[in-house]
C-alpha cells in the first residue's frame, strides 16, 4: 500500500472513529431514554404500591372490595393524568384493576412468553408486544413488579411502553442531533486534511521510490534532486550518498568476485582430489577390516581344531587296542562257555542279567561305530587346519584339490537332505594341475 493511501486510510479511520463515537453516544442516549421510561414505569408502580401498603395498614376499616374499588379509581386517575394505558395483576396474573373495567377479574394471557410471570418471579422489568383485536398491529408494553412498601411482591403493573419511551427519547433527541453533527463534521475535516497532507508528502516520496527502483535494477548512477528542508530532503541526501557508496562497492565487488571464482575453481579441484583419496582410503579400510576378520576367523578355527585334535587323537589311537582287548575277552568267554557248559547258579544269573550273547554280538559293532566317528572327527579337524592355514608362510605351494575336499567335508551337513530342500550330490571331476 502506498504512503498516500496509508495516510488517507489513517485519516479515514479517524473519521470512522469519530462517527463510531457519535453512534455510540447516540446509542447511549437511546439507552438513557429506555432507562428513563423504565424509571417512570417503576415510579407509577411505586405509587400504587404505596397506596396498597397504606390501605393494608388500615384494612380493618375497609373490606377487600372497597380496597380494589379504590385501586381502580387510582388507576383511572393515573390514566387520565398521564394518558397511559394501565392495568394491575396479582401473583396469579388475575387482573385487579384496568382502564377497561370489563377485563377486571379475568386472567392475563396476552404475554406469549409469560414475560409478566417472569417479572413477578424475579422483579426484573420486561417489555413485550401484545397483539389483540383492539391493537391488530400489536402494542409494546412494559411490566414492572408491584410491591408494597415492605418490598413484598404482590403482582405486576403493566403500562403502555411506547409513549413513555417517546417522551424520554424527545428529551435526549437534541443531544443525539448535536453529537451526530459534530461527528460528521470531524469526519469531513479529517478526510480533507488527510487528502491534502498525502498530496504534499506523496510527490517527493514517489520520486524517491522511482529512484530506489532504478537503483534496484542496477542503475547505480541514479540520483534525486529534492531540496526540501525537512525529513524528506534529508532522506534524499542520504539516498544520493548511499548511491555513491553503492557504486564504489559494486566496483570492488566485481574485482572480489573474479578472485573468488578463481579460488572456487582451485577449491573444487582440491575437493575432487580429496574425494578420490577418501574413496581409496575407505577401500583400503574395508580390505584391512576383511583381512582382520579372516585372520581372526582362521585363528579361531585353528585353535578349535588344535584343542579337539589332542583328545580325538588319544581316543582314536586307543580304540584299536580296545578292539583287540575286547576280542580277546570275547574269545575267552566263548572258551569258558565251550568247556564249562554248566557253570555255577550265580554265574548263570549274572549271564542272564548281562545278556552276554547280545553283548558279544553288539560290542564289536559299537567299537566299529566309535572308530568311524573318531575317524570322522579327525578328518574334520584336519580339514579345519587345512582351511585356516595358520602359522604357515604367506606364499607357498598348495594342493587346490585338498582345499576343495576339506571345504566340502566341513560343509557335508549342508549337502544332506533337509525338510526344505533335497539332498545335494557333488560330482568331482578334478584335472591334473601343478
Amino acid at each position: 500500500m502506498k504512503i498516500s493511501q496509508k495516510l488517507i486510510s489513517s485519516i479515514l479511520g479517524m473519521a470512522i472513529l469519530s462517527g463510531t463515537i457519535g453512534a455510540i453516544s447516540a446509542n447511549q442516549q437511546m439507552n438513557i431514554a429506555k432507562y428513563l421510561a423504565q424509571q417512570e414505569a417503576e415510579e407509577v408502580a411505586g405509587l400504587l404500591g404505596y397506596f396498597i401498603s397504606h390501605e393494608l395498614e388500615s384494612q380493618k376499616m375497609r373490606s377487600p372490595d372497597q380496597m380494589l374499588g379504590q385501586l381502580q379509581e387510582n388507576v383511572q386517575a393515573l390514566h387520565k393524568q398521564r394518558q397511559r394505558d394501565l392495568e394491575i395483576v396479582d401473583r396469579n396474573k388475575i387482573i385487579l384493576a384496568d382502564v377497561v373495567p370489563e377485563d377486571i377479574g379475568t386472567r392475563l394471557d396476552r404475554d406469549r412468553n409469560n414475560e409478566v410471570g417472569k417479572t413477578i418471579q424475579d422483579g426484573i422489568p420486561r417489555t413485550y408486544i401484545e397483539a389483540s383485536p383492539q391493537y391488530p398491529n400489536g402494542i409494546q408494553l412494559i411490566a414492572v413488579a408491584f410491591k408494597t412498601s415492605n418490598g413484598e411482591t404482590m403482582g405486576a403493573v403493566i403500562l403502555e411502553y411506547t409513549p413513555i419511551y417517546k417522551a424520554a427519547l424527545a428529551t435526549a433527541h437534541k443531544n443525539i442531533v448535536v453529537t451526530s453533527v459534530i461527528s460528521f463534521g470531524c469526519g469531513i475535516f479529517a478526510l480533507a486534511a488527510g487528502y491534502l497532507l498525502s498530496l504534499r508528502i506523496s510527490k517527493p516520496i514517489k520520486q524517491l521510490q522511482q529512484a530506489v527502483m532504478n537503483l534496484a535494477e542496477g542503475k547505480v548512477d541514479t540520483r534525486v534532486n529534492i531540496r526540501s528542508p525537512n525529513e524528506i530532503g534529508e532522506l534524499a541526501t542520504s539516498f544520493n550518498k548511499m548511491a555513491d557508496d553503492l557504486q564504489y562497492s559494486r566496483d570492488e565487488l566485481v574485482n572480489a568476485n573474479e578472485q573468488l571464482q578463481y579460488k572456487i575453481t582451485e577449491r573444487l579441484q582440491a575437493e575432487a582430489e580429496l574425494q578420490a583419496a577418501l574413496k581409496d582410503l575407505k577401500k583400503t579400510q574395508m580390505q584391512l577390516i576383511q583381512s582382520e576378520k579372516m585372520s581372526s576367523l582362521g585363528q579361531l578355527v585353528a585353535g578349535v581344531a588344535h584343542e579337539i585334535n589332542n583328545p580325538v587323537s588319544f581316543i582314536y589311537g586307543n580304540l584299536q587296542y580296545t578292539d583287540d582287548y575286547t576280542q580277546q575277552i570275547l574269545l575267552l568267554i566263548k572258551l569258558y562257555q565251550k568247556y564249562y557248559p554248566n557253570p555255577e547258579p550265580e554265574i548263570q544269573n549274572a549271564n542272564q542279567e548281562a545278556d552276554i550273547e547280545y553283548l558279544t554280538e553288539d560290542l564289536p559293532k559299537m567299537l566299529t561305530s566309535m572308530k568311524m566317528g573318531a575317524k570322522r572327527i579327525r578328518e574334520i579337524v584336519l580339514s579345519l587346519r587345512i582351511f585356516s592355514r595358520l602359522d604357515e608362510a604367506e606364499f607357498k605351494t598348495a594342493d587346490l584339490h585338498e582345499g576343495i575336499d576339506s571345504t566340502l567335508l566341513i560343509l557335508q551337513h549342508r549337502l544332506k537332505a533337509q525338510n526344505n530342500h533335497p539332498e545335494i550330490k557333488v560330482v568331482k571331476e578334478y584335472g591334473e594341475i601343478p
